[in-house]
């Protein structure tokens, strides 16, 4: 793995998110390196990007207003498609996975390490530095101070546990699907990603990391040798025998209160309340509802929504909604069977994915989308390598 790929992996990590007013300047900077490199951009998704601005400015013409929130989009969707272009020019043809995955594991332990600091060291001169440079003013009175979740390297502890979770798919793969080399990095890896998810106390990232791990196992536990069984097995025996014995030593009532209320708890009757509240709202124009309403129609509500799912529904419509999730249960299905590491990579993120995004925000954090593109670029290209080098497998 070279020097640029690894150190784009820990820029994408540990740099703080990008705010959605900065898209501008990263777009024209990106547009410059781009052209630079001579990007050859897909007619396609341009196609699509273009029609989405016709369809904001249309979208403004008809409400007699000017919503630059809308027209942002056009450069969010942009930004990401640059990127993504831009990584496949500058990373190599071919990527050594295991040192990737080596990387990601060590990164998942330093995450998990900041968090470890925020949570036992909390007025320590370390917390005060990662909290400001990282952290959220808002984050960081109603999560830190009142709940005492950490955040590691994220803006708030929903975002960390996007991040743990994501982490956590990654670091599966390398336990599930790579030798023995590195065993202990890659457990210490799943615990670390495990460990991200539980001082963040994101109760949506234990529930997606708990499912997937079950899922990897039935569907794919028979690849692994016994020792790895009994060893995945031992890490999450741990990681719960240590989030009890921790429980009276650090305050993680946020996070027990799922076990104690479930459903039922009052913070997700509200967010229930608050989407029931809009989707309502959203309906009230059924031909507006239809295309839908855009990010300004619900003012600063649709910013914190708390559900990439229901976002996607209020702001794009049901149609586009549609077509959107037909096309992630297509290549789901698609790819469940396949055998390559870039396969199961996909598969597994859509889960996590769609987990994550019911009660919370992860298809539109800054920081998992961008961590999402650069390692399907890199084991996408790895594929296309292995098949040109290897007529035979086409």
């Amino acid at each position: 793995m070279s020097y640029v790929s690894s150190l784009l992996l820990i820029l994408i990590i540990f740099l703080p998110n990008i705010s959605l007013e900065l898209y501008l300047i990263t777009i024209t900077v990106s547009v410059i390196i781009a052209a630079r490199m001579n990007v050859v951009f897909n007619i396609y998704v341009l196609l699509t990007i273009l029609l989405y601005g016709i369809y904001a400015l249309l979208r403004q013409y008809f409400d007699e207003q000017y919503n630059v929130r809308d027209l942002t989009e056009i450069f969010r969707l942009l930004s990401y498609y640059v990127f993504y272009c831009s990584i496949k020019k500058i990373t190599e043809k071919k990527v050594a996975e295991e040192a990737l995955f080596n990387l990601i594991s060590l990164t998942s332990i330093a995450i998990f390490i900041i968090g470890i600091i925020e949570t036992f060291l909390p007025s320590s001169t370390l917390t005060s530095f990662f909290t400001s440079f990282y952290m959220s003013d808002g984050h960081y009175e109603r999560s830190f101070l009142a709940n005492s979740r950490a955040s590691g390297v994220s803006t708030g502890p929903g975002q960390a546990g996007a991040l743990g979770a994501f982490l956590f798919t990654l670091n599966l793969l390398y336990f599930f699907f790579y030798n023995n080399k590195r065993l202990l990095l890659q457990i210490l890896g799943l615990f670390s990603s495990m460990g991200i998810v539980g001082l963040a106390q994101s109760q949506t990232g234990l529930i997606a990391v708990s499912f997937l791990f079950l899922f990897a196992f039935l569907f794919f536990g028979r690849k692994l040798n016994a020792i790895k069984l009994i060893l995945s097995a031992f890490t999450f025996f741990v990681f719960a025998y240590a989030a009890i014995l921790l429980s009276e030593k650090i305050d993680l009532n946020y996070l027990f209160t799922f076990f104690e209320y479930g459903l039922e708890r009052s913070s997700f009757q509200k967010r229930i309340e608050k989407w029931i509240f809009l989707l309502n709202q959203s309906t009230d124009e059924p031909f507006r509802w239809l295309l839908g309403h855009g990010k300004d129609y619900f003012g600063n509500e649709s910013a914190a929504v708390d559900s990439d799912i229901v976002f996607i529904i209020i702001v794009y419509g049901p149609i586009i909604s549609t077509l959107l999730f037909c096309f992630i249960t297509y290549v789901f299905i698609r790819f469940l069977f396949k055998k390559s590491i870039y396969h199961i990579y996909v598969v597994f993120s859509i889960l996590v994915g769609l987990i994550m995004s019911i009660p919370s925000a992860f298809l539109f954090d800054t920081k998992v989308c961008a961590l999402f593109i650069f390692i399907y670029v890199l084991l996408r290209k790895n594929l296309e390598y292995e098949k040109y080098s290897n007529p035979s497998t086409r």
